[in-house]
């Protein structure tokens, strides 16, 4: 009787330290799963940021893209004043020099 309890409580040790090295198994690989998934949220992170930083940036240099651009927009449209000035004056005269030389023939 005494060796079948020692051969059943042996076994029951057994099985213990099977199911705990099973158990130390999974989580060890739990661990590194978990390691591994907070590494990849860092990084992730990381990217997000650089990725917000560059927005930023893309936005800040689309707000200032009229800036850029209308010093130059406004310097045509002063010529093509200048022009249309130009040419209106240019009118008046020849309106006016037809008028006198049809004034002195007349």
């Amino acid at each position: 009787m005494q060796r079948t309890a020692d051969a059943e409580t042996s076994k029951g040790e057994s099985k213990k330290l099977d199911l705990k090295a099973q158990k130390d198994t999974e989580k060890n690989n739990l661990d590194n799963s978990l390691k591994n998934t907070k590494t990849k949220i860092q990084q992730l992170s990381k990217q997000i940021q650089e990725l917000q930083n560059q927005e930023v940036a893309l936005n800040n240099q689309l707000l200032a893209i009229d800036q850029k651009y209308d010093n130059q927009f406004i310097d045509i449209d002063r010529k093509i004043s200048a022009i249309r000035n130009a040419k209106e004056q240019v009118i008046v005269s020849i309106v006016d020099i037809e008028a006198g030389i049809k004034s002195h023939l007349s």
